[in-house]
């Protein structure tokens, strides 16, 4: 599976509605695809399978809630912390939400620092145009 990629979290409801229903139904059909497939190969292979399919769709939803952001990363924290109500796979996939979240694209990062602050050159003597950490609410920049 890919790394979620830096770009700018969509906005309106229309567009993260679709990006939610898009993942839920890749997710349905990977594992209908994986439970349809299981009676026909050995129960080992099968399981097997099984498991791919759950780390895949795992993946497929942190990449997700890794593009919306902010409140569905937070979601995404506090499910990860609950040990009984989600599968193990998905809860590794989550867990990453507390520390590996992927930063936003240095474009978009350069403009909201511009909105809020002024265009960086001008307001520093130097600004890192790699974050060196970002979480769910933000990102962090050095500069001076």
């Amino acid at each position: 599976m890919a790394k979620a990629k830096a770009q700018a979290p969509p906005t309106g409801k229309l567009a993260r509605s679709g990006l939610v229903g898009k993942t839920l139904a890749r997710a349905a059909m990977k594992k209908a695809s994986a439970l349809g497939r299981r009676p026909f190969i050995d129960a080992k292979r099968g399981a097997a399978l099984e498991a791919r399919a759950d780390r895949e769709i795992a993946e497929e939803i942190f990449e997700a809630l890794s593009t919306l952001r902010g409140a569905a990363l937070k979601a995404a924290q506090l499910f990860a912390m609950e040990l009984e109500l989600i599968d193990a796979s998905l809860r590794q996939e989550l867990t990453k939400a507390h520390s590996e979240v992927p930063p936003i694209n240095r474009a978009l990062a350069r403009k909201l620092v511009k909105a809020a602050l002024g265009a960086p050159e001008e307001r520093f003597a130097h600004f890192e145009q790699r974050p060196f950490a970002a979480a769910s609410l933000g990102q962090v920049h050095g500069a001076t």
